[in-house]
């Protein structure tokens, strides 16, 4: 009996030992970069969604993000450079703030990291900080068995500020505006003189030449006496 017990603990070890996957598998994630951006509204931005396969052979992937429909508007999904062979669902419900991406390639499947499987563009709406999070439905299936081995997903954080103003060059200084019809008032600064105007005196040049004429006369006069 116990011979037998023996026997049926190193065969199930021989199978355990055999099979490597079961020892050294990790959990496969899926990821997205940038993991933060800093935009101002009405940028248009892309996040990629990526995937490691933790050792394992997958064939299907599917990444469904929610994201905040008010902030954020999707415009497209890009697929070049996508590892993925196969399309099953390639939707963007913006109403309901939500990208499904479901794709797969054909057995034996792919085993990597750092996978590109596809790429969102979208349009920044709203000034806010907000995230694009995976879906809880979200998957990667390891290719022999069809289990999901998905074990970390990991969104982004968006950050959207108002558009500011560009200065143009040689601002600082605002040129005053003088509308027609008026005149500008000057303002004398603290320290300017004042200049002042003295009262007229009443003798205008008329006068005084008039006066020169006749005391030119009088001594015309004086002369012809002696």
């Amino acid at each position: 009996m116990i011979k037998k017990l023996s026997s049926i603990f190193i065969f199930g070890a021989f199978l355990f030992f055999l099979n490597p996957s079961s020892v050294h598998a990790q959990a496969a994630s899926l990821f997205q970069e940038p993991a933060t951006q800093t935009l101002n509204v009405g940028d248009t931005f892309s996040v990629e969604i990526r995937v490691n396969t933790g050792g394992q052979d997958i064939n299907t992937v599917a990444a469904n993000l929610t994201y905040d429909n008010a902030a954020l508007t999707p415009q497209s999904v890009d697929t070049s450079g996508s590892f993925v062979s196969i399309w099953f669902e390639n939707n963007i419900a913006s109403s309901a703030g939500e990208v499904r991406l479901t794709g797969s390639v054909p057995s034996p499947g792919v085993n990597e990291n750092n996978l590109l499987f596809a790429r969102v563009n979208f349009i920044a709406d709203q000034a806010t900080t907000t995230q694009i999070s995976f879906k809880d439905d979200s998957a990667v299936f390891r290719d022999s068995d069809n289990v999901d081995v998905l074990g970390e997903s990991t969104g982004s954080v968006i950050t959207v500020a108002t558009s500011g103003v560009t200065p143009t060059s040689g601002s600082g200084t605002p040129t005053p505006t003088i509308t027609g019809g008026t005149t500008p008032s000057v303002t004398v600064g603290p320290g300017t003189p004042t200049p002042t105007i003295l009262p007229d005196a009443g003798i205008t040049t008329p006068t005084l030449s008039l006066l020169f004429i006749a005391i030119l006369l009088s001594l015309v006069a004086i002369g012809l006496l002696l």
